[in-house]
């Protein structure tokens, strides 16, 4: 499992062992928050577009126009306040 999808996964209350014997990863979603877990996916991806759009907007703020409408979007689609 990726490490960031790992630590997401137990933000949102999941849990990964790795068995000792044959080093195979565990997954336990006993606790997992579905919705908690897919709204913190979904602020990281806005927490990534937004910081890529400082780093290549123009002086008229083209970029940071489409930022803010494709983050309204991204909100809105997952119900994010």
């Amino acid at each position: 499992m990726n490490k960031t999808i790992k630590n997401i996964f137990e933000k949102a209350g999941g849990s990964v062992q790795i068995e000792d014997v044959t080093q195979d990863e565990w997954t336990y979603t006993d606790n997992l928050d579905v919705e908690k877990f897919a709204e913190i996916v979904a602020r990281q991806c806005i927490f990534e577009l937004v910081h890529e759009s400082t780093l290549y907007s123009d002086p008229n703020g083209n970029i940071q126009d489409l930022v803010v409408d494709v983050t309204n979007r991204i909100k809105k689609r997952f119900g994010i306040v």
